[in-house]
């Protein structure tokens, strides 16, 4: 390894010298440390900061930051976490269109359907729509393995709770 401080002194410590084993002497151990800080440092944002390619631990932390809070489970695996991550501007800026439900139960993997049951939605709905109806009420249809007190079903009611539009009526139902 070379001795990156030395070739910043001045020439006359660069000689061949009995100078330069001097300072050689006298700066390798801080030309070490900062090779050492070099490559720490330009490899920063790749292993902390971008969630493609960031180590792991870092994941928990960017979630953080991206805006997750209370929203955010340490336990999910790391696939979810970086699709989550990567897909985070999409996600907050469709939370609250009945779209992004089923976006979510894809990256999860959850084997659900998310399906209208009354009102009025644009393109599906025949009319005359009958009038007097609930507005917007979804049914979200769960594998018989989805019991109330399983984690999968915890994480359906809490993805529906927190990206359906607030004015939704909601029901989950098992598969027929």
């Amino acid at each position: 390894m070379s001795n990156k401080i030395l070739y910043l002194l001045p020439n006359c410590y660069r000689d061949g010298g009995e100078m330069q084993e001097i300072a050689d002497a006298l700066t390798r151990g801080i030309a070490e440390v900062c090779t050492e800080l070099e490559g720490y440092l330009e490899n920063y944002e790749r292993d902390r900061l971008i969630a493609e390619t960031c180590f792991p631990q870092w994941l928990d932390t960017l979630a953080r930051w991206a805006g997750w809070g209370e929203l955010w489970d340490q336990r999910w695996s790391i696939d979810v976490k970086r699709q989550l991550l990567l897909n985070t501007n999409y996600i907050w800026e469709n939370r609250g269109n009945r779209e992004i439900l089923p976006y979510l139960f894809a990256i999860f993997n959850l084997n659900v359907t998310l399906a209208p049951a009354t009102g009025l939605i644009l393109g599906q709905t025949p009319f005359p729509a009958p009038l007097g109806s609930d507005p917007f009420s979804y049914i979200i249809y769960v594998p018989s393995n989805f019991t109330p007190n399983t984690d999968e079903r915890s994480l359906v009611e809490k993805l529906a709770q927190n990206f359906l539009p607030c004015w939704c009526l909601l029901s989950i139902q098992y598969k027929p």
